[in-house]
């Protein structure tokens, strides 16, 4: 007998974050860093590293939730 997840949009909704922070934290180690003649380092899309870590993060949360209430459903029945 096949258990079917009861709760497929908390799924799907943690994968696209989880996707998405990965997707930010790659985007922003392909971007070009250079140092200008000062010798200070210049990073235009260091905003991608906490909004991706924080995307992430929240996947993660959303996907726990989901997986709780899949067990939980499964459990009492």
């Amino acid at each position: 007998m096949i258990k079917q997840n009861k709760s497929p949009k908390l799924t799907m909704t943690a994968l696209f974050f989880l996707f998405m922070g990965l997707a930010s934290l790659i985007i922003k180690n392909f971007m070009p860093e250079y140092v200008n003649a000062q010798g200070m380092l210049i990073e235009p899309y260091f905003f991608m590293i906490p909004i991706g870590f924080l995307l992430v993060f929240i996947g993660l949360i959303i996907g726990s939730i989901a997986f709780i209430r899949n067990m939980s459903s499964l459990k009492n029945k």
